[in-house]
């Protein structure tokens, strides 16, 4: 019989365990026992469960599912910047480990400076049993008013807060040999927002390398992690060095344009080498060398401790994870080669 436009306009009533129960023929607290707490029925009685849950379109409400069992399986990301193509990996490493455990993740931009971050934690930490956070604006102060619901944090270190920081000390220096064996003596790096702790840390382990080689380092100091930011950052270095490191490959980026624009050719008159090695980094021209993170292993792994902190353990918490340098097409020779 075909539906009216009332039947189309009336909403579907959700499938309870009441309807389940009652067309499988047993207790409310069988199918509760089935769907949030396997294997505490007998396997026939579990699977009819299951099969008329399917059946009738049976969905889980997390918020039922809260109550019921103190956990809504889901699991917050929180990254800096959605359109950052770095943060696909970390979707996809919070996500994979999350899927092993029948979780489901709940991704959050804090990129909106109109909304305090405070507020989107407030919004966001209710609703599930914890957090990745991969976000820069995730201060100290502002986990401060989390309260009970663990977060881990990725490339970001805190005070008495679980966090997975790559180690890149080793690319690095990679970087810098790299560029100094190349014959580049003035090198630049352009640094990432002034409250970015990463970006500290990142000048920080330059700092230390450059030191330790025949090279000069000059700083331009918190700009705007976006291709914008390259464009105006590199007006502060042309003509002041030959090779030109930046806090993100998005900068770098931009850097690329600007001296294309100028007129400067890469890697011909400046060389380039950015941070975090995003799937973008070979579809410029040239093709970028960078240093690789591995945010996607590092979320992955971050996942696990969350997960393995809420009594799902599924694989090492304690593995450790180092970054690399690759080297592309935007390293050329230096004027003391």
């Amino acid at each position: 019989m075909p539906r009216t436009p009332n039947d189309a306009a009336t909403p579907r009533r959700r499938t309870t365990i009441y309807d389940i129960a009652r067309t499988a023929g047993v207790s409310a607290a069988a199918v509760s026992l089935a769907l949030n707490q396997p294997g505490r029925l007998s396997a026939d009685s579990e699977r009819r469960i299951l099969a008329v849950a399917d059946e009738l379109g049976y969905r889980a409400n997390p918020f039922a599912r809260a109550v019921a069992t103190g956990t809504t399986q889901l699991i917050g990301l929180l990254v800096h910047d959605s359109a950052n193509p770095v943060f696909a990996g970390a979707v996809r490493g919070v996500t994979d480990a999350a899927a092993k455990v029948g979780y489901t993740v709940v991704v959050s931009d804090t990129h909106d400076l109109a909304t305090p971050v405070t507020t989107i934690l407030e919004r966001l930490l209710p609703l599930v049993d914890g957090a990745v956070s991969c976000s820069a604006r995730v201060t100290p102060e502002a986990l401060a008013t989390v309260g009970g619901t663990p977060i881990v944090l990725v490339n970001r270190e805190v005070a008495g807060r679980d966090s997975v920081i790559p180690d890149v000390r080793a690319a690095t220096r990679a970087a810098i040999e790299l560029l100094v064996g190349r014959g580049h003596r003035d090198l630049g790096f352009i640094a990432g927002p002034q409250d970015s702790w990463l970006s500290g840390y990142r000048l920080a382990l330059l700092e230390r390398e450059v030191a330790a080689s025949a090279a000069r380092l000059q700083v331009v100091a918190s700009v705007e992690p976006t291709i914008d930011g390259g464009r105006e950052a590199l007006a502060q270095l042309e003509g002041r060095c030959t090779a030109v490191l930046t806090f993100n490959d998005l900068i770098a980026f931009g850097v690329l344009l600007e001296a294309r624009d100028r007129g400067l050719r890469v890697p011909e008159d400046l060389s380039v080498v950015g941070f975090d090695d995003t799937f973008a980094a070979v579809l410029v021209t040239p093709a970028l060398t960078t240093i690789s993170t591995e945010l996607e292993q590092a979320s992955r792994l971050a996942t696990v401790r969350l997960l393995a902190g809420l009594g799902h353990p599924n694989s090492d918490p304690d593995a450790r994870i180092e970054g690399r340098l690759t080297v592309r097409d935007s390293v050329g020779a230096g004027p003391h080669r």
